[in-house]
């Protein structure tokens, strides 16, 4: 009987751990005599018989309906001396104490031959890496794309940070977002094309993808991009109800935990990349239409960069001959879909090399340079002693420092300072678009407490004089007029840290309504009071102040 169309078992695979085995493959499609490898995962015999078969056929090779069950058996039985190191993550690994990188389409960069064909990419996924192709050269894209980049501060920061994300494993920082935020046909979609540009098509059929997924859909695409870069156009048509999550996991390098049919946990997905996002709304309108407000944490995990350069030509600031916007933009969007993926090739290639050379010392050398660029940022341009600045401008020195590299490899076609001098107007002008950090947190904080009592203020607040007969169902505390004749908001300290102050720290919440005259406090360092109730006897309570229904 025949069961499929004849390949090759080039060996058996698992990773580092002797787990996540596979059997791998090669076969020449019978159509169009393309050649195909593929590392089965042997979890996949089990878990659903039909899609092994179905994925092999989608890459023309032939299965028989027939066959199905003894093909599983084949691979599930066949033995094979030929052991291979398999992986499910793209990016930086070291093998034989070789640094070498896994490109998403299996190509692995770094490597001596016999390396190359020691390690594979394991991710069940056939079309693992489709979109990280190569068209044209790097001289091609220097000369098309690069030359025209000059004197752009946003095309310079977009093209910089794809490179970025390749830096991470090796300075240990932790991956974040840019986001272009602006009128529509101001030139945002222009830097996106062009980022995409450094690893593959720079159109939406090759590296731009949509924000149009679910958080669960986007983990798949963030581990094909670990240690590379996630780009994402449109962010008005991503989830308001997910967006605060995404952007957490997005940034944070991990995606969601979850349990097989016998409640055990799967692996987690795991990822490093920075990712790129445009859009006409912000983080703070986008989670408005849900009613939610964003936290700190997501502001400095997505850095809002106003795409207007301030030139009356959207996000340009330098035309070079052509006679107007939107001509070069067109410009730009052709080229970047007709020259591309090499960059980012090229820039791989030359960290390999400079990690074969000396490791340690590079790695140093780039942590202490990312640093120093780090403090004379912020010197520079802030007073502010805040966390977040700093994170902030600790990813713009990494973006930068990637930049920098590019020029010395000889890949980027502009000369240092024109790096420096862009990404220092875009930490810049983040710094005018975002005040002050903190202010905006407290602000959201005292805001949330606002809405809750707007909405259920009537409805599950008991008036303390009606204690004793009022049956309010749901209750979370009581209120009473004060001096002013205003309702104070008596908050029982279950409801306030499980309700109330949900999403957020019920003690950071206490401290900022105190700090701001909202919540009345017997001392400083005490956030409750003992209220005597006259059904319930001494309970404490968080009191809020009515007044706080006057904030804006």
């Amino acid at each position: 009987m025949k069961i499929c169309d004849p390949f090759t078992i080039l060996g058996a695979t698992e990773d580092e751990h002797g787990s996540n085995c596979g059997l791998y493959i090669a076969w020449i499609n019978q159509n169009s005599g393309t050649e195909h490898t593929y590392s089965i995962p042997r979890s996949l015999i089990h878990s659903n018989g039909n899609e092994i078969a179905a994925t092999l056929e989608g890459k023309g090779l032939a299965c028989l309906i027939a066959g199905r069950k003894l093909l599983l058996n084949f691979i599930s039985q066949v033995e094979i001396n030929i052991l291979l190191r398999s992986t499910h993550k793209t990016g930086w690994h070291h093998l034989n104490n070789q640094a070498l990188f896994m490109m998403p389409n299996r190509k692995i960069i770094g490597s001596s031959s016999h390396t190359n064909s020691s390690l594979i990419l394991q991710t069940g996924n056939i079309h693992q890496g489709q979109l990280f192709t190569q068209s044209g050269s790097l001289s091609d894209w220097q000369e098309q794309i690069g030359q025209y980049l000059i004197g752009n501060s946003r095309l310079i920061f977009f093209a910089c940070a794809p490179l970025a994300g390749s830096l991470l494993e090796m300075t240990h920082i932790a991956g974040g977002g840019l986001h272009l935020i602006g009128k529509s046909q101001s030139g945002k979609s222009t830097a996106l094309f062009i980022a995409a540009s450094i690893w593959g098509k720079g159109a939406r059929d090759g590296q731009v993808r949509s924000w149009r997924h679910t958080g669960n859909g986007l983990e798949g695409i963030a581990n094909e991009t670990s240690d590379l870069c996630l780009i994402l156009d449109e962010f008005g048509e991503a989830s308001a109800k997910e967006i605060g999550d995404i952007i957490y996991m997005l940034a944070n390098g991990i995606g969601k935990g979850r349990a097989n049919q016998l409640g055990n946990a799967r692996s987690v997905k795991t990822w490093r990349s920075i990712f790129l996002s445009s859009g006409e709304v912000t983080l703070d309108q986008k989670m408005n239409e849900d009613q939610r407000s964003s936290k700190m944490g997501q502001k400095v995990r997505f850095m809002e960069i106003p795409a207007d350069a301030g030139k009356d030509m959207g996000l340009f600031e330098k035309l070079h001959a052509f006679k107007e916007a939107g001509l070069f933009a067109s410009y730009l969007q052709t080229q970047s879909a007709k020259f591309y993926g090499t960059v980012g090739l090229a820039f791989i290639e030359s960290l390999c090399k400079a990690r074969q050379h000396n490791e340690e010392q590079f790695k140093q050398e780039l942590t202490n340079n990312i640093e120093q660029r780090t403090q004379k940022l912020l010197s520079s341009h802030t007073t502010s002693k805040d966390g977040a600045i700093r994170t902030i401008a600790q990813r713009c020195a990494l973006i930068e420092q990637a930049g920098l590299l590019a020029v010395e490899y000889g890949i980027f076609p502009f000369d240092q300072t024109i790096i420096t001098q862009s990404i220092e107007q875009c930490f810049k002008d983040w710094i005018n678009h975002n005040p002050n950090m903190q202010e905006h947190e407290e602000k959201q904080m005292i805001l949330h407490i606002k809405h809750y009592l707007e909405t259920h203020g009537a409805n599950r607040f008991i008036d303390i004089t009606f204690a004793d007969t009022d049956r309010t169902p749901h209750r979370v505390g009581y209120k009473k007029k004060n001096a002013n004749g205003v309702f104070d908001y008596l908050i029982l300290s279950e409801a306030w840290k499980k309700e109330i102050c949900k999403g957020f720290d019920p003690l950071q919440m206490a401290r900022i309504l105190r700090d701001h005259l909202f919540l009345d406090v017997p001392q400083l360092d005490r956030m409750k009071q003992k209220v005597t109730i006259s059904s319930m006897g001494d309970m404490r309570c968080y009191i809020v102040k009515g007044e706080i229904l006057n904030y804006e």
